[in-house]
């Protein structure tokens, strides 16, 4: 049986951290869901046998962080598992982790490669952790802990702002975010780079994709309903986009998501996709 949990971070850390996300199946049994592309930074935990990907036809490392992708994953396991997934505030992961989100962009980093005894550390006592409370436990206090030694940013609370907005107007223009950062728009693109991964043009067209993915599935409205709503020119439009960032048509991805009859797993990836605490 699948099962998951959000879960709220430290108050001290939620202008960095969005929440843990805690998937769990029990049974050794066949698993595989396909993941569309968020813009998170991630910090991912297996504490039983990680997820293969189609893409890789490997198995993920056991503990990992990975950046911003702008590409459709299906994740696969034919076993019991537990995986805990750290969703850090999109502007705020680099500056918190200490890892530039350009290096982890389009990438699966292994915490074995990042040479950090800090790190290493973490990933020892989540796996060895006799409960999933306790391992996010351990995780927020080696966060709080990294929290006490950042240095102050300037653009923390500008780019917040500018991720506020774009939440509830996702077509926005490039230049209205930079007038929101107060910034010029030469700087907003270079500052907006350097701390989230992605351009501010990739960003605003994967969070306008994310936002009508997620409109088609939960409102049950006609594909020209998402065109519309999302300033999409035409049905080729959301077509295009959605060939390029899931790998399907709008239709197919709708019929796979209406064909996930578990409602736990129907809720689960709900909460993943979901931009709210």
């Amino acid at each position: 049986m699948i099962t998951f949990q959000t879960i709220l971070p430290h108050p001290a850390l939620r202008p960095y951290v969005l929440r843990y996300w805690v998937l769990r199946q029990d049974a050794d049994v066949p698993f595989s869901k396909m993941l569309l592309p968020t813009g998170y930074t991630k910090w991912v935990f297996y504490r039983k046998t990680p997820f293969r990907t189609e893409r890789s036809g490997a198995n993920n490392p056991q503990v990992f962080a990975c950046g911003p992708y702008q590409h459709s994953i299906t994740i696969n396991s034919d076993h019991s598992f537990e995986m805990i997934t750290v969703l850090f505030q999109f502007h705020a992961a680099s500056l918190l982790t200490g890892i530039p989100s350009i290096y982890l962009t389009d990438n699966v980093v292994d915490f074995n490669d990042m040479e950090d005894i800090l790190l290493n550390d973490l990933k020892s006592r989540v796996l060895d952790a006799t409960s999933t409370s306790q391992a996010i436990e351990y995780i927020e206090e080696h966060l709080l802990s990294r929290l006490s030694r950042i240095p102050f940013s300037p653009y923390l609370r500008p780019l917040g702002t500018v991720m506020q907005h774009l939440e509830q107007s996702p077509d926005c223009t490039i230049a209205m975010l930079a007038q929101k950062a107060c910034m010029s728009e030469r700087q907003f693109r270079r500052v907006f780079h350097e701390t989230i991964g992605l351009s501010p043009k990739q960003f605003v067209r994967l969070r306008k994709f994310v936002a009508a993915a997620s409109y088609l599935t939960t409102e049950i409205q006609p594909i020209k309903e998402s065109v519309l709503r999302f300033d999409y020119t035409d049905h080729s439009h959301i077509g295009k986009e959605f060939h390029f960032f899931a790998g399907i048509t709008p239709t197919d991805y709708i019929n796979y998501i209406r064909s996930i009859d578990n409602q736990r797993e129907f809720a689960a990836l709900k909460s993943y996709y979901s931009n709210n605490e």
